[in-house]
This record gives C-alpha cells, sequence and structure tokens, in this order.
C-alpha cells in the first residue's frame, strides 16, 4: 500500500497557533519534495492524498492503457478550433449570427488532466478530472448541451433526480420477503460510450420533434464537439477514438442519451415481465429490486454485461436486508422498505470552521443541506435521532456552538413549515421527478403530467 490519507484541519485561530501551524507545513512540503510525492484529493470525503509521484503516473497509464487512449505526435488545438469555427458558421438554424463569437474560445488549451484517488475502491483506482475550459469546444458544447436538453424530450423513465425523490418512491413501494436488492457500477461510463451509435440514437430522437435540416445542424456540431476528445498529461497529448470528453459540459446529456435508449431495449422487458419489481439509474449507479421466484442476480448480472460490448456492470448484493445507494442505506424489510443516510468511510468530518472569517452563509451551507437532508427524507424516529446527534457532533468538532446548529434547523423547520406545498414539488420539463420504475408507477407519473 503505498498511499497515506492525511485529513488536514487547518483554520485560522490566534497568535503564535498560527505561526507554528505554518512552520509545520513548510517542514510538510519539504518532506513531501524530498521523498519525491505529491498532494492529490480522494475522490470523495474532503480528504488529501500523499502519494508517490512514481505511484501516482503508474495508475494513471494503467487508466490510460486500460481504456485504449493513444498519444498523438502533434497538438491539435488549433485545427480544432478551426473545425468548431466552421461548423458554427454553418448552424444558421441554431444560433443567431451574432452568437458566433461568443461561442469560440479565445486562445484555446489543450484540456488539462488531473486525477482523484479512489479509497473507497479496491486497488484505489484513479477517477479522471479533465479541465476543458479552455478546449475548442468548450462554450459550443456549453450552448448545445442546452439546446439538446430543450429539443431532446428524453422520457427518464428510470433516471434519479436526487435522492430524495428515490427515497419517498422506494417506502411507498410493496414488496415481499421473496425481493432482493442489487445495485451495478458501469466501470469507467463516459471512456467507454460509443459515439457514432449515440449520435444516430440522438438523430432519431430529435427528428421525432424538430424538423430535419435543423437536427442536422444539431447533430453535426455534435460530432465535431465529441470527435474532440484528447487532452495533455505530463506534456504528451492523448486522444480517444472512442467515449466522451470528460470533463464537457455535454458529456453527462450524452451519456444519458446512450443509456436511455439501451435501457428501453433490455431493461424494460424485464419489468414487463415482473423479473424486476424496480429499475433505476443514477449516472453509472444503478439500483434494482427484483422478484427472487422468477430471477436471480447471477442472471441479472450476466444480462447486463450482455447490453453493450463496451459496457461493465459490476453488481453489490444486499447484505442482511441492507443495500447503499448514493447517500441512502435501503433496508428492506418483509412487505416494505426503510431508508438510513449512508456516509463512505472515506467520508471526514470537516466543515469550515467556525472561528473562519467566510461568511455566515458559507460555514452554515453544510449544515443546511444535512439538516434539510434529514427533514426531507422518509426517516424513521430513530434514524432521524441518530442523524441529528451526527450533525450536532460534526458541528462540535469544527467549534460551532450547538445553539448556532439548533437555530438553524428551527428556522429551516419554520420555513418549510410556511411554504405552500404545490412549491416544494419540483417538477421539470412538465413531469414529476419521481421517473424511476416499474410499469405502473410509470403510467401513473404520465397520467399525472397529462393534468
Amino acid at each position: 500500500m503505498y498511499l497515506v490519507v492525511v485529513i488536514l484541519f487547518v483554520y485560522h485561530n490566534q497568535g503564535s497557533s498560527f505561526v507554528c501551524l505554518c512552520d509545520h507545513c513548510i517542514v510538510f512540503q519539504h518532506n513531501i519534495k524530498e521523498n519525491n510525492a505529491m498532494i492529490t484529493q480522494a475522490d470523495k470525503g474532503r480528504t488529501l492524498v500523499i502519494i508517490y509521484k512514481e505511484d501516482y503516473h503508474n495508475k494513471v497509464h494503467t487508466f490510460l492503457t486500460n481504456n485504449n487512449f493513444q498519444t498523438i505526435p502533434k497538438n491539435p488545438t488549433n485545427k480544432y478550433q478551426k473545425q468548431i469555427t466552421q461548423t458554427i458558421k454553418q448552424c444558421n438554424l441554431i444560433f443567431h449570427k451574432e452568437q458566433n463569437k461568443y461561442l469560440t474560445v479565445r486562445n484555446p488549451k489543450p484540456p488539462t488532466l488531473k486525477t482523484q484517488i479512489k479509497l473507497h475502491k479496491d486497488d484505489n483506482p484513479i477517477r479522471p478530472v479533465i479541465n476543458n475550459i479552455h478546449a475548442p469546444s468548450y462554450k459550443a458544447a456549453k450552448r448545445l448541451n442546452k439546446i439538446l436538453q430543450q429539443h431532446l424530450n428524453l422520457d427518464n423513465y428510470y433516471t434519479i433526480v436526487n435522492s430524495s425523490t428515490l427515497a419517498q418512491d422506494l417506502t411507498q413501494l410493496n414488496i415481499t420477503n421473496k425481493h432482493r436488492l442489487i445495485t451495478l457500477d458501469i466501470k469507467d461510463l463516459y471512456v467507454n460510450i460509443p459515439i457514432a451509435q449515440t449520435i444516430d440514437t440522438a438523430t432519431t430522437q430529435l427528428l421525432k420533434h424538430n424538423d430535419p435540416e435543423t437536427t442536422a445542424q444539431m447533430c453535426t456540431l455534435l460530432e465535431v464537439i465529441l470527435q474532440q476528445n484528447y487532452f495533455i498529461f505530463l506534456e504528451q497529448i492523448y486522444q480517444h477514438d472512442k467515449g466522451l470528453a470528460m470533463g464537457s459540459p455535454i458529456s453527462g446529456t450524452v451519456a444519458e442519451i446512450f443509456l436511455q435508449h439501451l435501457e428501453h431495449i433490455y431493461s424494460r422487458p424485464l419489468i414487463e415481465t415482473k423479473r424486476i419489481l424496480l429499475y433505476t439509474h443514477y449516472i453509472d449507479d444503478i439500483l434494482i429490486i427484483y422478484y427472487t421466484e422468477a430471477t436471480n442476480h447471477d442472471y441479472l448480472t450476466q444480462y447486463t454485461n450482455t447490453m453493450h460490448t463496451n459496457l461493465q456492470f459490476n453488481p453489490t448484493l444486499e447484505s442482511n436486508g441492507y443495500i447503499n445507494f448514493l447517500d441512502l442505506t435501503i433496508i428492506r424489510r418483509n412487505i416494505h422498505t426503510e431508508i438510513g443516510i449512508y456516509r463512505k468511510p472515506t467520508t471526514t468530518d470537516t466543515t469550515i470552521h467556525f472561528t473562519s472569517t467566510h461568511p455566515n452563509e458559507h460555514k452554515l451551507a453544510a449544515y443546511r443541506y444535512n439538516i434539510e437532508r434529514i427533514l426531507n427524507l422518509p426517516l424513521k424516529t430513530v434514524q432521524q435521532k441518530r442523524e441529528w446527534a451526527t450533525i450536532l457532533h460534526i458541528a462540535q468538532q469544527n467549534g460551532f456552538p450547538p445553539t448556532v446548529i439548533h437555530k438553524l434547523r428551527h428556522q429551516i423547520e419554520h420555513k418549510k413549515k410556511h411554504t405552500p406545498h404545490h412549491m416544494t414539488a419540483k417538477t421539470r420539463n412538465g413531469q414529476h421527478l419521481h421517473t424511476f420504475l416499474q410499469k405502473y408507477a410509470r403510467s401513473r407519473t404520465y397520467s399525472e403530467t397529462q393534468t
């Protein structure tokens, strides 16, 4: 094990304590440099990781090799800039001529690769993080993403918007002791999305609601943007012949187009034959509740891994009726499910310290989120009390007087009590957000949106 995890509790105190902290930081930085190590972020939990540079580079190169990234001898940025500029000029049906100059990046640069270490995964692989802000296609991708969201009209039958709406629906499901829970994680989703197939799917979807000329311009620009999948690492340019540009504003929407197409073909039959009570996904995480007398976890794992040759689905089975999904712990009882709050083992209790000079809104943001979560989730009284105790403990660890947190909760509860119910029900494109589903829930959601 070459990783050393460091959780830094750095905040401004007074006088000599702060000077002493700075002295320790100088010694700390010197030791890192002397040992040819570096500091990077962990993927989860606000944790910093110290890792030897050689090990870090090996992890990055393992990821690049496993996903077939190729080195290219010449920086293609200028070439890509010309492609984007010319394509934008041809898109007169989706862009006004006056907008064109705002859709190109001045002085573009290759996207840069940085990584975060997945401490919660075996062998601590990397999560690639690519800064696309200076890429030639960044502004065009950002604008086209908004246009696609307005024109695609994706059904979102199996898509989770947030964990709160998922929790509300899970607690309303009627299950039996013959049901079981399983989650599936799609390995390296973005880099394995097939571009040509996804563009064909997008074209078909867009033609349902748009004229052929406008559709052609949107898809032509989309193809140009997706082909510019490159980045620089250690002064070497890498490019991929498949997959989405990690960090591009449009990648999430494109991945959703592809996944929803697959789910329409492969997942719907499982639901309609009642092998599955529930199927839903959030980006690359999938939750399934299945009927053990009609199927089993081995079949589901094998079946999903035949959905597309590019995709690999890694299963996690429930343990004693418990399974973790997103920030929830889902508890299977005999005839219903219960919800708890899940924190990864790598999560730290670090927030902005009470003595910090940050604005109060910033210092209280984390606690506001946690309090709103326990009030919005359908938690049992015991679980809510346990979570409230956790919040108070975290606040104490970061210097907050308990009265401050109690006052914040009172304010949130008062606001929630006096907010009209219709203003708290979020909708998107006229649809209610609980859009994951089995058959009856899908028809219920559809009928509600028609009223």
